[in-house]
């Protein structure tokens, strides 16, 4: 479209202006004329090649395209920006998890780079202050683009009003006077429909960055850097592959066990659920949380890996029972575990003189069946020792006529549990239902553990039989049970073949023999030589009435060339400690037992499992939830859409003026004159009710021309869209016939 650049309405004074000033860039109040061509004002003036013909005094409606070039810009900058925070929450750019990617040969593949991720995310933060900076600016400057087409694009003339276009004109969008106007009703006088858009694109915009600042926790996370087999454990699903050989090792291995358990002594593969590492002994062991045995170090981390392997949980429970409860024909069970000792087998002397001890043991079960499965499911089984102990002798610690019976029940539970890792907050998981071959899911953060490097372990063997044995009748039949029960297991280590009590009298007298014949010794004294050690003695937390300390020594003392005592003073005080003590005493004593037994039996398996481990590296990552995104995603479109259809609406048009500025306003005052508002003192612009009354429309007020071509004439209120023609269709109407 081609306009004149003169107003209809009103006239502007010169009679004040500089006389060039007036000649050269004013109309004068008595006639609207069109200019020449050197008259116009610099602002409007169109180049050679974009004069009408005939025309030189008019020029063109033009379109901007800037506004909407640069929003297509900021829009891409602050898309980018969330996308790249939005994504990093939950996964990397360039692969599923920020978990490890495990392929079958338990290797990582090429180009895991979690470092370009950790790039975009800093140029994402970046770009997100630099967006959070300019949002509101920009907003206006849309929006002050788009108020020139608005004013000029309404359906008539008097659809604004000057105050409606003032408002519009100073940017009253980002002035909270606004909001006390128009929450005093002045919402008609000053609201259109592009100020009520504008409110809502600048509050959104206002608060989206800070809402998403509060919502947006970065956090500091572990991505895998190489994956390696850190150990090979014993599989429970794989009980079967085990030697022939090493029938009763394990037994040996927890009665050796037994003789060096020091209850201070922190137990690496004693485990606590709920805690990751845990320093557990076993002289507290009824305090613990649910400890259980694992065949690794307790809190042994698997970084960003999930691994699992076994765990093993046995509970004592002991109580007092009476004699018709004790079994009665344990002996001639078939299957069933039996020991008989007593001093009565033994060779008495005259210290030993009207003191005896008798010891039964009976697990009347059949203890030639394993409890165990070879299974990867939990698996629960109770075992149950009775024990009668009997010590006659001239002390008031003498057990009653018939002996002391007790009933030692202990439970185990076996099954796999998940090993600490960044997953599961480093806590040991529970013990599963099964571990089935798609525990893992779809997730690659798990390799395979059922191939690993194997190693054997070194099994030891029962010393040889020294003679004189207090035994009168043993089970060697449960010897052989292959996979025993931690309870049989401790039985045997206590009262079975080969046994502490089995082997201390020979034992002694061999050492007695050595220490008496020896040359110069006739005469001497020699007090607290230790010449073994008992089991358990130290799980009763070193209150042995043979040592008043900790260590589980049996000791001699030699005066004058004679001992003070023989081997069954010392048998009779170790068995002593079963029936004198507090009765938890000897409920934890067998819990730490079965543990140590545990611990022998699963070390004595072959080692089929493996295990791996990738403690990682840190990198940060946003940390926003599902949830946090979609809101801040809502929030987002809520003003980048509009936004998006303001800057395109600013160059669907042509337009009359750049944007809606005080320089417009200048001209538009200009064309009204000084006699509707003279330059005066304004103290209060809302009492000045012409503004609502005098029309702020921008129109064509021209006439259609010499009928070769249209040229239209800026003005305000009457008169057509300034939008009905552009160059082209005037020079289309040109060439017409």
């Amino acid at each position: 479209m081609e306009t004149s650049n003169s107003f209809p309405l009103g006239s502007v004074s010169t009679n004040e202006a500089p006389p060039d000033r007036a000649e050269n860039h004013l109309l004068s109040d008595s006639t609207h004329a069109p200019r020449q061509h050197d008259e116009l004002p610099a602002y409007s003036r169109a180049s050679p090649e974009n004069q009408s013909l005939g025309r030189g005094h008019s020029t063109r409606l033009h379109r901007s395209g800037w506004v909407l070039g640069l929003t297509l810009l900021y829009v891409a900058l602050a898309v980018y920006s969330w996308a790249i925070i939005a994504c990093l929450s939950f996964r990397p750019m360039i692969h599923k998890s920020w978990n490890a990617q495990i392929v079958i040969a338990h290797d990582y593949p090429e180009g895991l780079h979690y470092a370009t991720n950790e790039s975009l995310y800093r140029s994402a933060r970046v770009i997100q202050t630099f967006i959070s900076v300019v949002t509101v600016p920009w907003i206006s400057t849309v929006c002050a683009s788009a108020a020139v087409i608005f004013v000029q694009n309404q359906k008539d003339g008097i659809a604004l009003s000057m105050r409606q276009v003032m408002t519009l004109a100073d940017r009253r969008w980002m002035d909270f006077s606004l909001y006390q106007n128009l929450f005093k009703g002045g919402w008609k006088r000053h609201g259109s429909t592009l100020l009520a858009l504008a409110i809502f694109i600048h509050v959104i915009g206002a608060i989206i960055y800070p809402i998403q600042s509060i919502l947006l926790v970065p956090k500091t996370i572990k991505v895998p850097v190489s994956l390696r087999q850190v150990a090979t454990i014993a599989d429970l699903a794989n009980l079967s592959q085990r030697g022939s050989t090493d029938a009763g090792a394990e037994v040996v291995n927890t009665r050796n066990a037994f003789r060096l358990a020091d209850p201070q002594e922190f137990q690496s593969g004693l485990w606590q659920n709920g805690t990751g590492l845990s320093f557990a002994t076993l002289a507290n062991f009824s305090a613990l949380h649910e400890p259980f045995y694992a065949p690794l170090p307790s809190g042994f981390h698997t970084g960003v890996l999930r691994q699992y392997a076994p765990r093993i949980n046995s509970t004592a429970a002991t109580k007092k029972i009476k004699a018709d409860e004790f079994p009665s024909n344990c002996k001639s069970i078939s299957g069933a575990f039996y020991a008989d000792y007593s001093s009565d087998s033994l060779e008495s002397t005259s210290m030993d003189d009207e003191k005896s001890w008798r010891v039964v043991a009976c697990m009347p079960a059949r203890v030639t069946q394993p409890p165990w499965t070879e299974t990867n499911k939990r698996q629960d089984f109770s075992e149950v020792l009775y024990l009668n102990l009997s010590v006659q002798d001239r002390s008031n610690h003498s057990t009653p006529i018939g002996g002391s019976l007790y009933e030692i029940t202990v439970n185990t539970t076996a099954g796999y549990f998940e090993l600490p890792n960044y997953m599961n907050d480093g806590i040991p998981g529970p013990v599963l239902p099964t571990l089935s071959s798609d525990i893992c899911g779809s997730g690659t953060d798990c390799p395979d553990q059922r191939y690993a490097v194997q190693t054997y372990p070194q099994n030891l063997y029962r010393r040889a039989n020294t003679t004189g044995s207090a035994l009168d009748a043993a089970s060697w039949s449960a010897l052989t049970t292959q996979n025993k029960g931690p309870l049989l297991t401790t039985a045997l280590a206590l009262f079975g073949p080969g046994s502490f009590i089995e082997t201390f009298p020979a034992e002694h007298a061999v050492t007695e023999s050595d220490l008496i014949n020896r040359s110069g010794f006739e005469h001497e004294s020699i007090r607290d030589i230790c010449i073994d050690s008992a089991p358990l003695l130290n799980l009763f937390y070193g209150v042995s009435e043979l040592r008043g300390s900790s260590t589980s020594c049996i000791y001699l003392t030699l005066v004058g060339g004679q001992l003070t005592f023989g081997p069954q003073l010392s048998i009779r005080k170790w068995l002593s400690l079963f029936y004198r003590k507090d009765q938890a005493l000897l409920t934890n004593a067998f819990t730490a037992a079965a543990y140590l037994a545990n611990k022998q039996w699963a070390e004595s398996l072959w080692p089929t499992r493996g295990v791996y481990q990738d403690r990682g590296s840190d990198i940060d990552i946003p940390g926003m939830s599902l949830g946090a995104v979609i809101v801040v995603s809502i929030l987002m479109a809520l003003y980048i859409i509009p936004l998006l259809a303001l800057a395109l609406y600013t160059k669907s048009y042509p337009r009359w003026t750049n944007r809606l500025d005080s320089f417009a306003m200048l001209r538009l005052g200009a064309a009204l004159g000084d006699g509707l508002f003279p330059l005066l003192v304004a103290r209060n612009i809302e009492s000045i009710k012409e503004l609502d009354d005098i029309p702020g429309v921008v129109r064509d007020t021209g006439s259609p021309g010499d009928g070769m071509i249209q040229i239209g004439k800026l003005g305000l209120g009457e008169g057509s869209r300034c939008t009905g023609f552009d160059g082209t269709s005037a020079l289309r109407k040109i060439m017409s016939p």
